[in-house]
């Protein structure tokens, strides 16, 4: 799994693009679903939120963050 918070952070970190935003979105959904039954594993498995020093960190399987990586 890689942190999708992290590139968030590296993208400069703006709020309107955040991981639980684009989470939302109709096309993560349907794409997110794509993922998790090609795998093996329910929507939910394909992510993790963590409390890392005080801060909530969202970590995802690694096609799905390749996703967000993608994204505008």
């Amino acid at each position: 799994m890689l942190s999708l918070t992290d590139m968030w952070r590296a993208a400069g970190g703006e709020d309107g693009k955040r991981p639980a935003r684009w989470r939302e979105l109709p096309g993560t959904s349907e794409f997110v679903s794509h993922i998790a039954g090609t795998i093996g594993k329910s929507d939910s498995e394909c992510f993790q939120s963590l409390n890392e020093s005080g801060t909530w960190h969202t970590w995802a399987h690694w096609q799905i963050s390749m996703a967000y990586a993608m994204k505008e």
